[in-house]
Formats: C-alpha cells, structure tokens, sequence
C-alpha cells in the first residue's frame, strides 16, 4: 500500500539519527574499525543533505532567522545550559571555580564540540549557521531561480571546505589550537562552512529528485559495492567534530555514496508501514536522540566499567545502552510535549502549538527548514 505522503525524508533521518548514537556507541567507537569509519564518512553529511532538502528561502529572512533560532538554538542553549548547571554549579557555589568550568561555560557561547557539553550540541548550532548563511546565499542571488548557478555555488564551496579542514586546519596552530587533542575550530564550527553548505545546497538542488526516488536495485548494489571498494582501499577518514577530512575526494565520494543508500533504502522501507512508522518516529524525534543519546550511553559505560563485567556481557550492555539510547530520548520527548513549559523551552513553537491543540504532538524534525 502506498502511504498518504512520501516519508523518504523522515525515515531517512531516522535511519541517520540511528547511526549517530551506533557510532558513538563503545561497540563501533571503542577500537574505530571500519565500520566506525564507514559510518563516520557519510552521517553528518546526510544531514546536512536532508536540511537542504526541506530547505525554503520564499519566506522573510527575518522569519527565517527567527524560526531556525527557534528550533536549534532555543533547546541548544536550554540544554547546554542545563549540563553546566548540573555538572559544575555546585563547586562554583562551594568556591571551587575550576578552569574546565569556566571552558565549559565559554564552551556553550563558542559553539564547538571541543568545548561544550554533550558534545553533539556543536551540531545543532553550526546547523543553524549554515542554514542562515545559504538562505542568505539564495536571496542574494539569483539562485533559487537557476539551478545550474546553485550548482556551481555549491561545487565552488566544496573544494573550499576540504581545503579547509584538509590543509587549514592542521597547519595552522594558532588559529586552530587543540583542545583536549581536537583542533578547537571557529565559533559555531564556521571554519565547517563552505563544506557543510555546500551539502545542503545539493540537497536542496536535488530535493525533487529525492521526491520522486524507487529503490532500483541494481544501482544500490553498485552503489554500495563502489563505497564498500573504497572503504577497503582507501583508508582516509572523515570527523567533522574533530575536523578530519583526509583525501577530500574519496570523503566526497564516500559521503555522496552513503547518502545515496540511505535515502534509496529509505524510499524501500516507507512501502513497509511497520518500518515506515517505527523509523519516522524515530526521525521525528531525532533533535531529542541528538541532544541525550550520549548521557544515556556514557551513563551505561560508567556501569558497565565498575560491575567488571566479562566480555560478552559488556557487549550486550553496551547493545542495551544503544537501544536506550534512541528510545529513552523518544520517551523524554512524548513527556517533554505534555508538559507546557518544557514545550515551550525544548520544543518550537509551531510543534508546540500543534501538541497543545492535539496530544499526541507532531514532529521535532532535526534540520527541517
């Protein structure tokens, strides 16, 4: 049966927001093999593809500006702001101002994963500077209105944004210094920009390709014996947050690829209704998993590390704490839209509006535009 609406987009992001917390797990970080790698090579892309995909620039820039603070910088602050207070006031308040609470407190104004506190905040505030920047782009130019120029911004942005993170960055001590053993970056990870928009700028070029993608199974399997043959013979790596973006080709190559396959797999499964509504949940709610994945897992290793566990339990524990660590911010985010000030303060207002009319509440998309 073929639903009421395409949902590639919102199972797309399920499937990415899914790889995220697999990618932080102890099971894929904790010796960073291949499939660490494989998996690091094309996520933060896809998402950054996806904010384009759903990306409008008809509306006031103002509007524009105002929601995106609304969606990713409201819960970026409330979060961020929380953990510091969690983690650090009591030993400010007992006269204990120690310099990781002050660099965590600097940490969540400069906007990068080095510094604040979870970590994958970084992402929600380059989003919203990335976005801004390419609807600026789009209402500068005429390129909203040609795509071949869209293209060429977008292709001119890209080798921009490798040699960036490629030669940049890593001979450039001063302006990058290392903090914690991760090149620090700009505030709001801007030195990422010309790369992470120019994923977005070809997502939204490609949005109505995106709309119309079947599954063909025969450019899947090449699709993915291409990145399984570059993932064995290559091995260059990809880590935005710690600013790696070795062999900028094979990377693109490699990013290009991935995205591929989740979004033909995405459009497989959303003919399934029991995949289609398990993934667009997820999805809805990838903002949440984003936000709290880590405490969860990392809450798991600190367990797991103190009961000396033998190997195989670890490794079904570090499993569990994969599981929750999707499900419990799900969880979290059906409590967070019943309740009205943390709605207000976790949720955008047009969500929240909707959840206050009608219980359950529609999606937190990560990076919808």
């Amino acid at each position: 049966m073929t639903p009421p609406r395409n949902a590639t987009i919102d199972i797309a992001k399920g499937i990415g927001i899914i790889l995220v917390v697999l990618g932080h797990n102890w099971l894929v970080a904790g010796d960073k093999g291949k499939l660490f790698d494989l998996i690091f090579s094309f996520h933060l892309p896809l998402f950054f593809f996806i904010a384009g995909l759903t990306l409008r620039s008809r509306d006031s820039l103002r509007g524009f500006v105002l929601d995106k603070a609304d969606a990713l910088l409201k819960p970026y602050f409330v979060v961020a702001c929380v953990y510091w207070i969690v983690k650090c006031l009591p030993q400010v308040l007992q006269g204990h101002w120690t310099p990781a609470a002050e660099r965590s407190l600097v940490g969540i104004f400069y906007g990068v994963g080095s510094m604040v506190w979870p970590g994958p905040l970084w992402f929600l505030a380059h989003l919203f500077v990335v976005l801004v920047f390419c609807a600026m782009l789009m209402r500068g130019a005429p390129l909203e209105r040609s795509p071949r120029s869209l293209a060429l911004a977008a292709c001119a942005l890209l080798p921009l944004g490798a040699f960036v993170l490629a030669e940049l960055v890593p001979h450039s001590p001063r302006l990058f210094p290392l903090v914690n053993g991760v090149p620090r970056g700009l505030p709001a990870s801007l030195d990422l920009l010309p790369l992470t928009a120019s994923f977005v700028l070809f997502g939204h070029l490609l949005a109505p390709r995106v709309q119309a993608m079947r599954f063909e199974p025969l450019t899947v399997s090449v699709a993915a014996l291409a990145l399984a043959g570059l993932m064995v013979m290559s091995d260059a790596r990809t880590d935005l947050n710690w600013r790696i973006y070795q062999r900028p080709v094979v990377c693109t190559m490699r990013a290009a690829l991935g995205i591929y396959l989740v979004l033909a797999f995405s459009a497989l499964l959303q003919q399934l209704p029991s995949w289609r509504r398990m993934l667009t949940w997820v999805g809805s709610g990838s903002l949440f998993v984003l936000m709290f994945h880590g405490s969860v897992q990392n809450t798991a290793a600190g367990l797991l590390n103190r009961a000396h566990a033998g190997l195989l339990a670890l490794r079904a524990g570090h499993f569990a704490a994969f599981v929750l660590g999707v499900l419990l911010p799900l969880l979290l985010l059906e409590l967070v839209k019943r309740q009205k000030l943390l709605a207000t303060l976790l949720v955008p207002r047009r969500s929240a509006g909707a959840v206050a009319r009608s219980l359950p509440g529609g999606p937190t998309p990560l990076g919808a535009g």
